[in-house]
């Protein structure tokens, strides 16, 4: 039994100390935020103004 602990211990250890490196892989310059311009085409609120909504040419916004 303390075998086994022992061994699931160890998996779990070198898979804990892998995803450092996976994690670096993923954060590429490609995945950046970059800046852009949106136009806004309307907006509205609902009525007790708790929230609004932009609508833009490519993304909506829901404040």
């Amino acid at each position: 039994m303390k075998k086994l602990f022992l061994s699931i211990t160890a998996v779990a250890i070198l898979i804990f100390l892998s995803l450092g490196c996976v994690t670096k892989q993923v954060w590429t310059d490609k995945t950046r935020a970059e800046p852009y311009q949106e136009r806004i085409i309307s907006f509205y609120t609902n009525l007790d103004k708790k929230e609004m909504v932009f609508i833009g040419d490519k993304y909506h916004y829901i404040f």
